[in-house]
C-alpha cells in the first residue's frame, strides 16, 4: 500500500445552525407597540408618526366574557321581606304554663299575666331585630374591608410609581403638566401591571415629549433654502 497516497478529498462541514433560543432571537424590525410590548422604540421612523406607538393607549380592554362577576351588595330589606322573616318566629313560645293559668282564672292575675306576656314578647322582638341587624351589619363591613384590601396593592404600586417619576423628571410635579402626566401613567399602569416604576416613567415622559413634538411648529424651507417656521400652520391647527 502506497503510504503516500492522496487520500479523497472529504466535502468541508457546514456550520451546524443554532436552535432559536431566548437569548439568541434576532431583534425585531418593526416598531414595538403599546398591544404587544410596553419598550416603545426611542426614535420612530422618518415615515412614521411618533404618537403612533401609543395609539392604543386610551383604549379600553375589552371585557372578559369568562371573568367572574362581581360580588353584588346585599339586597335592601322591606317590609314584606321583615314581615315573612319574623312570620315564621313563634314569639308566644315565651308564654309560660303559669301565665296560662293565670289567663284562664281572670281577675287581677289575668291582668298581671297579660302584662308580663306583652313585656316577655317585645323584649323577644327586640332581641331578634338586635340580633339580624348586627349580621347585617357584619356581613356589609366584611366585604367592605375585603373591597378595600383588594385595591390596596394597586394603590401603593400606583404612588410608587407616581414617586418615582416626580424623583426622576421634577417637571411631572408642575401643575401645568402634573394632570396630563398622571392620566397617562394610570393608563399606562393598567396596560402594563408588571411593567417597573423606571419603565412607565419613561414611557409617560415618551409619550409627553411625542405629543408636544406634534404640536410643535414644523419648519418649512422658503425660496432661499433657508428654514422658517409655519406659524400660520401652527396657529390653524
Amino acid at each position: 500500500m502506497d503510504i503516500f497516497k492522496t487520500q479523497e478529498q472529504q466535502p468541508a462541514p457546514q456550520p451546524a445552525v443554532a436552535p432559536v433560543t431566548e437569548g439568541n432571537i434576532p431583534p425585531q424590525t418593526t416598531p414595538a407597540t403599546l398591544e404587544g410590548n410596553p419598550t416603545v422604540p426611542a426614535e420612530a421612523a422618518k415615515n412614521e408618526n411618533p404618537l403612533d406607538p401609543y395609539k392604543e393607549l386610551w383604549q379600553d380592554k375589552p371585557t372578559d366574557p369568562n371573568a367572574p362577576a362581581p360580588a353584588k351588595p346585599p339586597a335592601p330589606l322591606n317590609a314584606a321581606d321583615l314581615a315573612k322573616t319574623f312570620g315564621k318566629v313563634d314569639f308566644s313560645s315565651g308564654i309560660t304554663a303559669e301565665q296560662h293559668a293565670a289567663i284562664a282564672g281572670g281577675g287581677e292575675g289575668a291582668s298581671t299575666a297579660m302584662a308580663e306576656i306583652v313585656n316577655a314578647s317585645i323584649q323577644q322582638a327586640m332581641v331578634q331585630s338586635t340580633l339580624i341587624n348586627n349580621q347585617l351589619t357584619e356581613q356589609a363591613v366584611a366585604k367592605a374591608v375585603a373591597d378595600q384590601a383588594a385595591t390596596i396593592p394597586d394603590l401603593v404600586r400606583s404612588q410608587a410609581i407616581a414617586n418615582h417619576s416626580a424623583e426622576t423628571n421634577p417637571l411631572f410635579k408642575n401643575p401645568a403638566i402634573k394632570p396630563i402626566a398622571d392620566a397617562t401613567r394610570e393608563r399606562l399602569i393598567g396596560k402594563f401591571p408588571d411593567a417597573p416604576p423606571a419603565e412607565i416613567t419613561k414611557m409617560t415622559q415618551d409619550f409627553i415629549i411625542a405629543m408636544g413634538a406634534e404640536f410643535a411648529p414644523k419648519e418649512t424651507l422658503n425660496d432661499n433654502g433657508a428654514g422658517d417656521t409655519d406659524w400660520a400652520m401652527f396657529l390653524e391647527s
